[in-house]
Order: C-alpha cells, then structure tokens, then sequence
C-alpha cells in the first residue's frame, strides 16, 4: 500500500499493515514526487466517485439524505472499493484482485 508522507494518511496506512497480519505492504513515495502517487490517487478518485452512486442510489430508494456519520457510510466505502477491485476490468481483461490472485 503507497501513501504519501501525510502523517495522518501514514497513520491509516500503518494501522492497515497491523489489522492484515503483514498481508499489506507499507510504502511511501518519495517527497515532492506526486507523479509516484498518481495511480493510487486516480483510484481513491474513482472509488469516490463509486461510493458516490451508491449514495445517491441508497439515498432516491429511501427517499430520505444518508448523513455521512450513518453506520452504511463505512460499509459502502469498503464495498465500492472491493466492487472495484473484483468487477472493474482493466486493459489486460483481468480485474485487479484476478491479478493478485493469479
């Protein structure tokens, strides 16, 4: 997992390593290199825009605004980036959890 040096993103990004049991590698981009951080930040981007949807989609089938301190909020993060990685397919034709997994 790489991050860039903001002590709070470096945090989360420690706190991950720990909770996967060394399944998740820390990493952090040189400083001042934003370059080395544009695919992860193309895709925190996209999975935004995911959990955008949901939101909105969640949110015309209840009829009523979803607040962002609603216990879903956290669930819906989650799943739109797991959605992302198992669904969404990249140039290759494979999904990104199919290249990790092999």
């Amino acid at each position: 997992m790489k991050s860039d040096g903001e002590p709070a993103i470096v945090a989360v990004r420690e706190a991950l390593a720990r909770c996967h049991g060394g399944r998740v590698t820390p990493a952090q981009s040189p400083k001042g290199e934003h370059q080395a951080n544009g695919l992860a930040e193309v895709t925190g981007r996209h999975v935004r825009d995911q959990v955008r949807v949901l939101k909105l989609q969640l949110q015309r089938k209840l009829g009523r605004q979803v607040l962002e301190d609603e216990p879903i909020m956290p669930w819906m993060i989650r799943w739109a980036a797991m959605s992302m990685s198992r669904i969404k397919k990249a140039r290759d034709g494979r999904t990104a959890y199919q290249r990790q997994q092999g």
